[in-house]
């Protein structure tokens, strides 16, 4: 879980072709920091050109020994959705685990 908040996605690896169903779609990827869930968190968003149900957001973070991740898929998954769900998750484990 380290590796994936604080290594970035490498430049080469941000933009790749995959076929399904026999139609070929071009892949981005990015990663931003999020700078305000725990010690590290990091927003990572795969989406699809021309399939907007291919669009995907994961927020990681961790803090005090503390782990988690939350995902959000479809047309309506937005980083700034995704860091809410991501805040309220660490809140809750935080509260419970205390």
């Amino acid at each position: 879980m380290q590796a994936a908040i604080t290594h970035r996605i490498p430049a080469a690896c941000s933009r790749y072709l995959a076929k399904v169903g026999g139609r070929t779609f071009t892949y981005e990827i990015s990663q931003a920091p999020v700078p305000h869930i725990g010690d590290a968190a990091s927003a990572l968003n795969v989406r699809a050109s021309g399939d907007a149900s291919a669009n995907i957001w994961t927020i990681i973070y961790r803090s005090n020994g503390l782990a988690g991740a939350i995902t959000l898929v479809g047309e309506t998954a937005s980083q700034s959705r995704a860091e809410t769900l991501a805040q309220q998750a660490y809140a809750s484990a935080q509260k419970i685990l205390a």
